[in-house]
C-alpha cells in the first residue's frame, strides 16, 4: 500500500528545528513531531519524509483511519522514513512503530505528528531508545523572513553578542508581528487578515481542546473571558 501527498512543499521555508529531526532520524528508528496546531509539523515532517499516510484525511470516510484502528501495520508501509500524520487519532499506532523498530533494527524509519498534549490512553510503552520526542514551536521571525538573524538570543544570554547594526526598527511593525505570532499561515499575508488567525486560534482552544486535554467541560464564556485582553487587543 502506497501514499502520496497531495500537498505543495515547494515554498516550503527552512525551519531550525529541520537540521534536529536529521540527526533524530540517524540516531533513533523514530522521530514524533509534536507542538501546538497549526505550527507547520505535517509540513516539515513531509519534507523529511519519503512516504506519507494522513489520519485525519476525511476521504473514503476516513479510511486511513479505519485501516489503523483494524490493524496498524496497514499504514507503517511506504518508503522510509514513512510519515505518520496525527498518530494519536489511533494511539496503537505508536506501540506498532516501536515495535517495527525493534523488529528492523534500522534507523530513521518513521516520523510521526500529534499535539504537544496527546491523550496516552493505549498507549503501552513509553519508546524509549526507539522513538525519539522533539518539540516544535510556531515561526521565530529569522524562520519567517522578518529578521536578519544577527542579533542571538544566546549570545545576549551567554554575554557574547557582538554590537551590530539592525538598521531603523519600526515600533508598530514589532507590535502587528507580536499580535499576528509565528502560525506560517499568516505569514505572507496582509496583517488585517494575518491578525483573524491568533484570534480563531484561541476560539478553538477554548471551545474544543481545553476539553481535549482533561475531558473536562468547562463554561466556554468564562474561558474566553481569560483571554478578553488578547482579543481586544487583536481587534484593534
Amino acid at each position: 500500500m502506497s501514499y502520496l501527498c497531495t500537498m505543495d512543499i515547494k515554498n516550503y521555508k527552512s525551519r531550525i528545528i529541520d537540521a534536529k529531526i536529521e540527526s533524530l532520524l540517524e540516531a533513533f528508528g523514530a522521530v514524533c513531531i509534536e507542538g501546538p496546531k497549526w505550527c507547520g509539523k505535517t509540513w516539515t515532517a513531509i519534507r523529511h519524509s519519503q512516504s506519507q499516510v494522513f489520519l485525519g484525511d476525511p476521504s473514503g470516510g476516513f479510511q486511513n483511519r479505519q485501516l489503523a484502528q483494524i490493524s496498524p501495520e496497514l499504514v507503517l508501509t511506504g518508503d522510509y522514513p514513512h510519515l505518520v500524520d496525527e498518530w494519536q487519532e489511533v494511539p496503537s499506532i505508536w506501540d506498532a512503530v516501536r515495535y517495527k523498530v525493534d523488529s528492523l533494527g534500522l534507523k530513521g524509519l518513521f516520523i510521526l505528528t500529534g499535539s504537544a498534549t496527546p491523550n496516552h490512553k493505549g498507549v503501552l510503552h513509553s519508546g524509549t531508545g526507539r522513538i525519539a520526542r522533539v518539540s516544535m514551536s510556531p515561526m521565530s521571525l529569522y524562520e519567517s523572513g522578518d529578521s536578519h538573524g544577527k542579533v542571538s538570543l544566546m549570545d545576549l544570554f551567554n554575554g557574547a553578542q557582538q554590537d551590530v547594526l539592525t538598521g531603523n526598527v519600526d515600533l508598530m511593525h514589532l507590535i502587528n508581528l507580536t499580535v499576528r505570532g509565528g502560525w506560517p499561515a499568516a505569514t505572507g499575508v496582509p496583517d488585517d487578515v494575518a491578525f483573524e488567525l491568533p484570534k480563531s486560534y484561541i476560539d478553538a482552544v477554548v471551545q474544543d481542546d481545553v476539553y481535549r486535554v482533561d475531558g473536562v467541560k468547562r463554561d466556554k464564556h468564562k474561558c474566553l473571558c481569560c483571554f478578553g485582553c488578547i482579543v481586544v487587543y487583536v481587534d484593534k
